[in-house]
């Protein structure tokens, strides 16, 4: 009798044994299910992510070809607006004379600052480029947005008061656009604010020259 209780005890622990093994290999069948029901979900909203990106940029390049259609081209002529304040005159293909902008500034706009540089300046206008008055310290390092108007605005008014020409001009920068692809909103503000001092020529093939 005692032999068989032993065996009972030892059937119904096996029986036990055998039920929690069985709870929790279904356990973990529902934990492998979940976790591969969140790749999937992951799954579908990187896809969703890339195609939104690859629409942001898609927009932004056209807005890019939008805006520097508006600005125009290294031939701008100035009809119905400032003129350039550091030119040089030039010929189109069809013989009619220009003024070809000649430019004070290279800079490039990122997604939370301006840097600007100096370019090297024709030697018509280097005595009045060390009259000007604007803040050099400004130079050689990154600005915040805020930071770029007032030190470049000096820039704006003299040109508007005809202290450089003997008409209204605006000096002419080079544009470099290293913002985030699907940053449209920002490369937007960074060149609004340029454009509010300069005219710029959007420079799109070639490399950062600095």
């Amino acid at each position: 009798e005692r032999l068989n209780n032993q065996q009972n005890k030892l059937t119904d622990n096996l029986k036990r044994q055998a039920e929690q093994n069985s709870n929790q290999r279904k356990i973990d069948d529902e934990k492998i299910n979940e976790l591969a029901s969140a790749n999937d979900d992951k799954d579908k909203e990187i896809e969703r992510l890339n195609e939104k990106i690859n629409e942001l940029r898609a927009t932004k390049n056209e807005e890019i070809k939008r805006l520097n259609k508006l600005a125009g081209s290294e031939e701008l002529d100035s009809l119905g607006q400032d003129s350039p304040c550091w030119y040089k005159l030039a010929k189109r293909p069809n013989g009619e004379d220009y003024e070809k902008h000649l430019y004070i500034f290279d800079i490039r706009i990122s997604d939370h600052s301006i840097l600007v540089k100096e370019t090297l300046t024709p030697r018509r206008y280097q005595r009045q480029k060390r009259e000007l008055e604007y803040d050099r310290r400004a130079l050689n390092k990154e600005l915040n947005y805020e930071e770029f108007i007032p030190a470049f605005e000096a820039l704006k008014i003299a040109g508007r008061n005809k202290q450089i020409r003997d008409r209204r001009c605006t000096f002419t920068v080079r544009l470099w656009d290293t913002t985030s692809p699907a940053n449209k909103k920002g490369y937007i503000e960074a060149r609004h604010i340029v454009e509010d001092i300069f005219i710029i020529l959007l420079i799109q093939n070639d490399p950062w020259p600095h």
